[in-house]
């Protein structure tokens, strides 16, 4: 029995077309799942996931901390978010990718993936991505998953009980027609770049579907700024509309994986328990180029914290093919 066979047995979904549990879709899952049903437009480009098994992102979901969402940002976080927004109106215009062109991302990454029937097991991996994205929707995806390891002893005895299938997994190689990749708005040139009809529409869930509040204003403006063609002037207005979201602190300096250094601002979740999860989202201060993610793991008691996910950001241009890489 295989990794792949579990998962089947355990859900019919297959793994490729599986989000991560800080999607913008999982997210909204969870919304539906603690209230009542309702339908919704997400336009969030679909992101093939890190191997991560529906089973998994229930358990993810029913487990997340609650957001905080009271208060105003921090004056230091709206401070630098506007500085941010200044970087990126001043950087040179450019032109649209046109039909048969591609906005290429390169990333790596490290999650977590839930397998199996009960007991289930975690097994941490690290990925690398690339993806090319076209006007029209169309485009690439290619993804590697490798060094699987167990986060702890008893997810290990849980494979062991499931039989100790393989942990390594196929790469993703996919394809996608026009509107493959994304069920919503494809060209970000079209979006309003004042920063009060931006965060209306941010916050209307015009541009994503996905639940109200705060904690999710602020994960779409990283929507819209990682893997996009995101011009400048949209990226301005991002900046702005992310300086009025409540909850939002600045965490300064922070260094990404992969060792690029720039500015971090986080959501700030609080568990029951006195934890808080932080959202970060981590800047080239002098592009204002988005260069990592990570959500990280705070015990305020001690200080102690742990990075659970994290994704690194390596290359970003507009390619005329899907072939080939930076």
């Amino acid at each position: 029995m295989t990794i792949e066979t579990l998962i089947a047995e355990a859900n019919p979904v297959v793994i490729s077309s599986i989000e991560g549990p800080d999607s913008a879709r999982a997210r909204q899952i969870l919304h539906e799942v603690v209230s009542a049903p309702r339908n919704s437009n997400r336009s969030r480009i679909s992101l093939v996931a890190s191997g991560v098994a529906a089973v998994g992102i229930a358990v993810a979901l029913v487990t997340q901390v609650v957001p905080d969402g009271a208060g105003n940002p921090s004056s230091a976080a709206a401070a630098e978010l506007t500085h941010l927004a200044s970087t990126a109106s001043a950087l040179p215009s450019i032109s649209a990718p046109q039909a048969g062109q591609f906005q290429y991302t390169e990333s790596v990454g490290a999650s977590t993936d839930t397998y199996g029937d009960t007991p289930v097991f975690n097994v941490d991996v690290q990925t690398h991505r690339q993806i090319w994205v076209g006007p029209d929707g169309s485009g690439r995806i290619l993804e590697t998953a490798s060094n699987p390891t167990f986060p702890t002893a008893q997810d290990r005895a849980n494979w062991l009980a499931q039989g100790s299938p393989p942990l390594t997994t196929e790469p993703v190689d996919q394809t996608f027609g026009p509107g493959g990749l994304t069920d919503g708005p494809v060209n970000l040139w079209t979006l309003p770049t004042d920063p009060t009809t931006l965060a209306n529409w941010v916050s209307s869930r015009r541009i994503e579907g996905g639940p109200s509040g705060p904690q999710e204003d602020f994960v779409q403006v990283g929507d819209l700024l990682r893997e996009t063609d995101a011009p400048p002037a949209l990226r301005s207005a991002l900046f702005q509309v992310a300086s009025h979201i409540p909850g939002v602190q600045l965490e300064g300096t922070v260094k990404t994986q992969t060792g690029q250094s720039g500015v971090a601002v986080a959501y700030v979740e609080k568990g029951g328990s006195g934890q808080q999860t932080l959202d970060e989202l981590i800047f080239d201060p002098t592009s204002s180029a988005l260069i990592g993610t990570q959500d990280v793991l705070v015990n305020p008691a001690t200080g102690s914290s742990t990075i659970e996910t994290w994704t690194s950001y390596l290359a970003s241009k507009v390619m005329n093919s899907t072939q080939g890489a930076s």
